[in-house]
């Protein structure tokens, strides 16, 4: 009998299953709350989580379908069991890029002139409403920079560290694209060895092009903790957290991937429907994906890492001109806003008297 990879997570199962997804299911919907507060929220609301908003609503819908097919004890058919492998290998690549962004919004951040030449009056703005504005939290949560009252312009490490989040994008784009096509047709080829070992070998890129891509966000916030006293010790301290969380996720996935089985529901050993596989999947795949989710969204992570409502989403610095042309924008806007707010106070006002 041929022999094909394992599906990461096996086959769902009810005595492996029905539980652990449960637990999930509702871990995941207590995160729904809080994601909408965060995108209801003005002072907290970011558009640099798009994609892991995406992933927890999803994580949603996999565990409803995992919960309702242990629970009556069926098969899966094999396009349940291949939308599994598809969403269950590119759900912590959503999260990764979204760590990514924060990571450059905090290098970016930390490499700007203080205090800002061009920064609007502080009745205009708030840190947390640009991120660009300073770097990182006030000076006082970086220990070594305390009592430091200017700092230098660093142009080329700014450019340097988004073209290495660029780099990281593209990266991504490649694991998705790999991921999709090798995990959505693992199932129906299974049978045709040369197309199985096609679709292994695009799994195995896209989960290993994410993890050499987590592996260097530990690296370069690690680094940047001992050698860049300007970088936020915080917004590094969750970097670093939420990193080493991924990693382990795609290390257990370059694990597994070399399972072999013979059948879908067969439970010997490498088949990752055994009890074993079930709890090492649950404990190493699925808890530091929904422990990385929780923590992006328990925590004001525009604050604590200034991203502003979109983060650093610039190829370069901004020329002079365009600089002045920005900040006499909002400054207009700011001042319509106020005026707007002074014609409804006097218009509520006339209406109080001349009905008193």
């Amino acid at each position: 009998m041929p022999s094909f990879p394992a599906p990461i997570g096996g086959v769902t199962l009810r005595t492996h299953d029905l539980v652990p997804s449960i637990v999930f299911l509702v871990a995941y919907c207590c995160l729904i709350p809080v994601m909408l507060y965060r995108i209801i929220d003005k002072k907290s609301r970011t558009t640099i989580f798009i994609g892991t908003n995406a992933f927890v609503i999803e994580r949603v819908v996999l565990f409803c379908i995992r919960t309702i097919v242990s629970a009556k004890d069926g098969r899966e058919s094999d396009a349940v069991t291949e939308y599994m492998q598809v969403t269950i290998g590119m759900g912590f690549v959503a999260i990764a890029q979204d760590v990514a962004n924060l990571l450059r919004s905090m290098l970016v951040n930390s490499t700007y002139e203080y205090p800002r030449p061009d920064a609007r009056a502080p009745e205009l703005i708030t840190p947390s409403e640009d991120a660009g504005w300073s770097c990182g939290l006030p000076l006082s949560a970086v220990p070594s920079l305390a009592q430091e009252t200017k700092l230098p312009d660093m142009p080329r490490h700014r450019f340097w560290w988004r073209r290495f989040i660029d780099a990281t994008t593209v990266l991504f784009i490649i694991s998705i694209i790999t991921g999709f096509i090798g995990n959505s047709l693992l199932v129906i080829q299974r049978h045709d060895r040369n197309k199985t070992h096609i679709n292994q070998v695009l799994r195995y890129i896209s989960t290993v092009l994410v993890l050499w891509v987590t592996v260097a966000l530990v690296i370069v916030s690690v680094w940047a903790k001992f050698k860049m006293p300007r970088v936020d010790r915080r917004s590094d301290g969750f970097m670093i957290y939420l990193s080493i969380l991924l990693c382990i996720t795609g290390i257990y996935r370059s694990y597994a991937m070399s399972n072999i089985t013979t059948e879908l529901t067969s439970q010997a050993p490498g088949s990752l429907n055994t009890p074993a596989d079930k709890t090492t999947f649950y404990i190493f795949h699925i808890l530091p994906e929904w422990m990385a989710a929780a923590t992006l969204f328990g925590f004001r992570m525009r604050e604590i890492f200034q991203t502003g409502l979109s983060g650093d989403n610039r190829w370069r610095d901004e020329r002079p001109d365009e600089r002045e042309d920005r900040l006499e924008e909002e400054r207009e806007k700011e001042e319509k806003k106020k005026a707007m707010i002074q014609v409804s106070v006097a218009s509520r006002f006339d209406d109080a008297v001349k009905y008193s």
